[in-house]
């Protein structure tokens, strides 16, 4: 299941954030799809909380602003 659907999540919006951070840093976005389908069977909760640690430090670090795309 990540590798179809969680890895191609993160990896967009790595792009989209000019790549300014390990794949890691992003995959808790694409983990985010997947909590209505008993997500926490794939994922640990100590890998959980890393990866949501990472996608705090993304969004609060982020110069991504899709009102500046053309």
């Amino acid at each position: 299941m990540a590798e179809n659907y969680v890895v191609p999540i993160a990896t967009a919006i790595r792009n989209l954030d000019n790549n300014r951070y390990p794949l890691d840093y992003y995959m808790g976005f694409g983990w985010d799809g997947l909590r209505a389908y008993a997500h926490e069977i794939l994922l640990s909760d100590e890998d959980e909380a890393l990866f949501a640690s990472y996608q705090q430090l993304v969004k609060n670090q982020t110069e991504f602003n899709p009102q500046n795309c053309n």
